[in-house]
């Protein structure tokens, strides 16, 4: 599989350590490349992107809403 994009199950594996070590396993077993996540808060974003940055891998998406009408982010 090339990319595979993780729901936000933050509150539901105990924080990003463990989100990150899974994403970095599925990679490291040549089951995917890419790793993806939807729905994360923007502080959530950069500190899993750091975490990520530091095994030398990278997020490739973040999948969100955004409605240009009423401007709120979902």
């Amino acid at each position: 599989m090339t990319l595979y994009q993780v729901q936000n199950l933050w509150y539901y594996i105990g924080g990003s350590t463990a989100m990150v070590e899974g994403m970095l396993d599925v990679i490291s077993d040549n089951h995917l490349r890419y790793t993806g996540c939807i729905d994360m808060s923007l502080s959530k974003l950069a500190k899993l992107q750091r975490k990520l940055m530091a095994q030398g891998e990278f997020l490739a998406t973040n999948q969100f809403e955004f409605r240009p009408i009423t401007r709120d982010w979902a």
